[in-house]
């Protein structure tokens, strides 16, 4: 059993929304540090993905651009252990 977050009775762990004054509930969602570094390390290669595909157009236009932002990321992905 829980308490409803509006009305403070008690409800079922499971209930959705209270029973007695239909506040809806916050879901609590369990997540292991596991599952949340490969979420994380997923978020990360879209993002850079995506940053990768920019400085390609920006390197077409500065050359010397490129070579200093890549070596930018790469101190980043060092920094947060991220890196595969």
């Amino acid at each position: 059993m829980k308490n409803c977050v509006d009305c403070g009775r008690e409800i079922p762990e499971e209930a959705l929304y209270c029973m007695f004054c239909r506040a809806e509930q916050p879901v609590v969602t369990t997540v292991t540090p596991d599952q949340l570094r490969s979420a994380l390390r997923n978020l990360k290669d879209e993002i850079m993905s995506e940053v990768r595909e920019l400085l390609e157009e920006q390197h077409q236009q500065k050359p010397g651009f490129f070579a200093q932002l890549r070596s930018s990321l790469e101190e980043l992905d060092r920094k947060t252990g991220l890196k595969k």
